[in-house]
């Protein structure tokens, strides 16, 4: 099976939009604005902050917002000081369009640097893992149900060996949905026959 044909490549992945157990990306806005225009998505590594913060992004496109992204992921370099740094002054004094600083992994930045950034950026939004960096807008979560439901709308009709395996690994990976997604596109041209 070529990369593209794997029906979990990275293309088919992107598509997918967040899935709300209650509300919209709509009520996620509402709360932003009722907090000034600075919150947080959060909630454990795999459990969709990702892709909640892109759908949200859009939406403040649509309103009239220029988005400043930062994307930090741990595994690499702690603080990304000249990235965090540059973002934050563009957000803050920016000159002609409203902007918001949008950051994807704060907690990977230290308590001083993120002390600094928060106080200079008027708006801000962010993916944490834990609460209190900012108000908590939207707390993302994982099951075996959505699971299920993603991988439904990934692979369509699933096989039995299909969906057991991704319980196994959905336990494995205590509830890491993009962990499972990965794993199994490595297995898939061996699932799919």
């Amino acid at each position: 099976m070529r990369a593209c044909d794997n029906p979990l490549s990275s293309t088919a992945l992107s598509r997918l939009s967040y899935h709300f157990d209650e509300g919209d990306e709509h009520d996620v806005i509402r709360r932003l604005e009722a907090q000034r225009w600075r919150g947080a998505l959060v909630g454990p590594e795999g459990s969709g902050k990702s892709t909640l913060l892109g759908c949200l992004e859009k939406l403040l496109c649509s309103r009239g917002f220029t988005t400043v992204k930062v994307i930090l992921r741990s595994g690499g370099c702690r603080l990304h000081l000249p990235a965090v740094a540059s973002a934050a002054l563009r957000a803050a004094f920016g000159a002609g369009e409203i902007k918001i600083l949008v950051i994807d992994g704060a907690e990977q930045m230290n308590g001083l640097f993120w002390m600094i950034v928060s106080r200079l950026v008027p708006r801000i939004l962010i993916t944490s893992h834990r609460e209190g960096l900012l108000p908590t807008l939207y707390r993302c979560g994982t099951d075996e149900r959505l699971l299920a439901f993603l991988l439904t709308e990934l692979l369509g009709e699933m096989t039995d060996p299909v969906r057991e395996r991704a319980v196994e690994l959905f336990r494995l990976h205590r509830g890491n949905i993009r962990a499972v997604l990965w794993n199994l596109y490595d297995m898939m041209p061996d699932m799919r026959g």
